[in-house]
């Protein structure tokens, strides 16, 4: 069963922590995160599988799957960054946003807010414009309907060619540091607005 633990330390310094078993089950430690209570901080958590779509992130087929764990953090805001590789892999548009509000319901019903993120375009030889607008557009659209917050990345970055002419992008797809630090500008922007 996913579990998060707080515990306390006491003094500020190093602390050793000891993790083991009771029994032959297995264990799996998603994260271990030392901070200060004293002191007000944020903590950020990207989690990601490499090449995945909405519908790995929707499996809950073991304690340790995407759905399983997601809302154990005790997070006060999920930003569902999901998206690029749907459209890469032309993942139908009503799975995709079925897929998003899946990962939403599971997320919000552990009393967190959820917020929608746009991926970034990519590359016309990897998908048409006109692609990448219907899945962006049912994004805002589904977002608008539920009511959840939406972080307009694709729309910030312009284009591919604009994002890439302005050294944003890695490659055809990904962003590079750049591009990276300029999503974070926006949801920044997003989350600190009046």
């Amino acid at each position: 069963v996913p579990l998060y633990v707080d515990i306390p330390c006491g003094s500020l310094g190093s602390h050793t922590l000891t993790v083991g078993t009771s029994s032959s089950h297995d264990c799996f430690i998603i994260a271990v995160e030392g901070y200060d209570s004293t002191s007000n901080q944020i903590s950020v958590l990207c989690a990601g599988l490499t090449g995945s779509t909405t519908n790995d992130w929707i499996d809950a087929t073991h304690p340790w799957s995407p759905l399983s764990f997601m809302g154990s953090y005790g997070q006060d805001l999920s930003i569902i960054s999901l998206g690029t590789n749907d459209i890469s892999f032309s993942m139908a548009v009503p799975t995709f946003i079925a897929n998003l509000r899946t990962l939403t319901a599971a997320l919000a019903a552990n009393g967190g807010s959820v917020a929608w993120r746009t991926p970034p375009p990519l590359e016309t030889t990897v998908k048409t414009v006109v692609f990448q607008d219907t899945y962006v557009d049912a994004m805002k659209t589904a977002a608008a309907n539920d009511g959840i917050p939406i972080i307009d990345i694709y729309g910030s970055f312009g284009s591919w060619a604009a994002a890439n002419t302005a050294g944003m992008m890695l490659d055809t797809v990904h962003p590079n540091t750049a591009g990276h630090a300029a999503m974070a500008q926006t949801i920044y922007n997003v989350l600190t607005a009046p």
